[in-house]
This record gives C-alpha cells, sequence and structure tokens, in this order.
C-alpha cells in the first residue's frame, strides 16, 4: 500500500510549480490568455500520464487494501469466540468506515492549504478562487507513514494465537451443510492450488454465501458511491466550499460507522443472538432503508449551463454541447481549465466563455 500512495504522489514531485496566473483564460489587463489550442493539447497529453500514475495507485492500494476485509476479518474470527467475533468484526467494521471518514475531515483541511506548500500562493489568490488548487498530496505522505508503522506491527502477528485450536473446537458451526461437508472437511482439502477450482465451485453452489457476497457487494458499492459523489453533489448544488463538502461527508460517515457497525455488533454480544436471529435483525435494517428510499427522489432544479444544456442567446434548451459563440468567438478560449462562472442564476464554463474581459484574483471578478 505504501507503494501505492507513493505512485499517487508523484505527480506533484513530477510536474513543474503550479501557475494559476498561466492557467487563467484572462489576464489582469483584460487581454486574452495566451494558452493556444496545440499548447491545451499538449497540457493535456501531460495530464493523461498523471491520470496513469493515479489510477496505478489506487489499483495498487485496493489490491493491498482488500486482503484486511478477506484475511483480516477471517483471521479475527478465527481468533475470538463465537460471543466476541460480532462485537470484533463491528470493531473492524468501523474502522473501515471511520478511516474515509477521518480521511474526508482532514483532506477537507488541507484543500487549504496551497498545493506547492511551504512555498506561499500568489498575492490574492484564495481558496475561494476557482483557480486555487489545495495540498492534495500531503495526505497521501502522511497515510504512507501510518502505513509503514502498521504493516510492521502486522509482520509481528504470528500464524495463530495459542489460544485459536480451543477457540475452534467450542464453537458450534450453524452452516447449512449443502452436501460439500464431507469433502471439505477431509484432511488437506485447500492446501494445495489443486483445490481451488473445486473449493470455488463448491462456493459458487453455495446459496446463502453467495446471497450475502452480492449483499455486501452492494452495500460497499452504496458506500463508495456515496463518499465519492457526495462531496461533489453539494459542491454544485449548495454551492459550498470542497473543505466543508469534505467534512460534511466525513461526519456522516462517522455517524453511520458508529451507530450501524459499533452499536449492532454491540447488541450481538449482549444478546448472544444466532445466525437465524442476526439474519432477522438485518431483514429488518434493509426493511427501514427502503422505507428512506424516496428521498433519493428529490430533486433540484437542473442548472442552466450556457454552452451545454442552454443556448446564448435566448437560453432555449439544446440538444447538442456547443461552448463556442458570437461573444466568446476569436477570443481563443480554452477548454483545458474548468472555471465556471456564475451570474443571474446562469453558469458559464469560464469567464472567457461568458465573455469576461477582466477577471482578477479573489472575489473583485467583473465581468
Amino acid at each position: 500500500m505504501c507503494i501505492g500512495l507513493f505512485i499517487m504522489c508523484l505527480p506533484q514531485f513530477a510536474s513543474p510549480p503550479y501557475d494559476p496566473i498561466a492557467r487563467s483564460q484572462t489576464t489582469r489587463n483584460g487581454s486574452t490568455a495566451k494558452i493556444t489550442r496545440n499548447e491545451a493539447e499538449t497540457e493535456q497529453q501531460s495530464v493523461k500520464h498523471f491520470v496513469i500514475l493515479l489510477i496505478i495507485g489506487q489499483i495498487l492500494n485496493g489490491f493491498t487494501g482488500t486482503s484486511l476485509f478477506t484475511l483480516g476479518l477471517a483471521f479475527l474470527e478465527a481468533s475470538t469466540s463465537a460471543a466476541s467475533a460480532a462485537l470484533y468484526i463491528g470493531i473492524a467494521g468501523v474502522g473501515s468506515v471511520l478511516g474515509p471518514a477521518i480521511g474526508f475531515l482532514a483532506g477537507g483541511q488541507l484543500l487549504e492549504v496551497y498545493v506547492d506548500y511551504p512555498a506561499p500562493a500568489p498575492h490574492g489568490l484564495t481558496s475561494s478562487d476557482p483557480a486555487w488548487v489545495g495540498a492534495w498530496w500531503i495526505g497521501f505522505l502522511i497515510a504512507i507513514i501510518f502505513s509503514a508503522i502498521l504493516a510492521m506491527i502486522l509482520c509481528l502477528f504470528p500464524r495463530e494465537f495459542p489460544d485459536t485450536a480451543v477457540i475452534a473446537k467450542a464453537k458450534v458451526s450453524e452452516a447449512h451443510d449443502n452436501g460439500t461437508e464431507g469433502s471439505v472437511s477431509q484432511p488437506g482439502f485447500g492446501m494445495s492450488w489443486k483445490d481451488l477450482p473445486k473449493a470455488t465451485w463448491y462456493l459458487l453452489k453455495n446459496s446463502c454465501f453467495m446471497c450475502l457476497t452480492i449483499a455486501v457487494s452492494a452495500e460497499l458499492g452504496t458506500v463508495v458511491a456515496f463518499s465519492t459523489f457526495f462531496p461533489k453533489l453539494l459542491i454544485v448544488q449548495f454551492r459550498i466550499s470542497p473543505r466543508w463538502a469534505s467534512s460534511i461527508t466525513g461526519l456522516a460517515l462517522i455517524s453511520a460507522a458508529v451507530l450501524g457497525q459499533l452499536f449492532t455488533g454491540c447488541i450481538i454480544k449482549k444478546l448472544n443472538l444466532s445466525v437465524r436471529q442476526i439474519l432477522k435483525m438485518v431483514l429488518t435494517a434493509v426493511l427501514l432503508c427502503i422505507c428512506i428510499l424516496p428521498v433519493y427522489l428529490a430533486r433540484c432544479p437542473t442548472v442552466k449551463f450556457v454552452g451545454v444544456n442552454v443556448d446564448y442567446t435566448d437560453q432555449e434548451v439544446i440538444s447538442k454541447p456547443a461552448l463556442m459563440s458570437g461573444c466568446n468567438r476569436g477570443r481563443a478560449c480554452t477548454t483545458a481549465t474548468y472555471e465556471p462562472l456564475c451570474s443571474n442564476n446562469v453558469q458559464y464554463f469560464s469567464p472567457c466563455h461568458a465573455g469576461c474581459t477582466h477577471r482578477p484574483f479573489g472575489n473583485e471578478t467583473q465581468a
């Protein structure tokens, strides 16, 4: 995971210092920007290489992080009694949600720091300016340090704890026998790669296991989609800063982790629930979620985005985007930099596309 995080930091150190003035599409003296179409295309090509690095780093992070859910939870369940396993798995679940929540809260604060820290931001450039870029990479460096420390601690763990064998004998299996119990209980089964196809087939035949796998996948997909797109929704729909959007998302995830994972784990341990009783509790929670699903039907009015969904003249709905028009044609406007500008409840792609002739930094924007 440290390698993946380091790869994700490379775009910051492999690229030249950020120049917000050069990336702006208008200059202080009112002339058009000097970003030509060829320069914009060259810049987009260089950005693609950095995107590839981010994707590779994220793949490595996902590959290594997933082992904590597959191997880690199995090790945890095998090392604890049946009465305590639910509580510890709940604590592990809290950690899996609390980690991203803390990341959102800390990342939101780091976005207030200039991207080329410790270099100061250009005079007049503030975090409220569209040209502002926060120090997104500092969080990855912090994560590298903590990941390295945790990796060294995990390397000290034994293959199994001394009481693991005793705990395994004391546990009573509540699994349904689908005809494969005799095969998988044979001595030496699962110790060779030759048993992998047969074991996989047994899992695919286990309808209960497959249903639980699909349910967990859907749940994790919902959580990941929420944590990824909810901050952007808050920024676009409610016009709040990225810092506040990340903080609100983090607080929502913390509440879900504490109330959902830890609280239910305590209930299962306190009442010593069986598998059937746990499934009934899960079904009750699912029914409650279904009751609040209509909240997703709430919609905000579509923002008028000139050149994207409405035209420049009478702001009528258009079927094909056309960012260029008579008021900005010939001004060398480029789509390499997205600097949204709002005026009279109408959004433009950039001040240049809106026909602006002057856009200094800060809140003194003039059109």
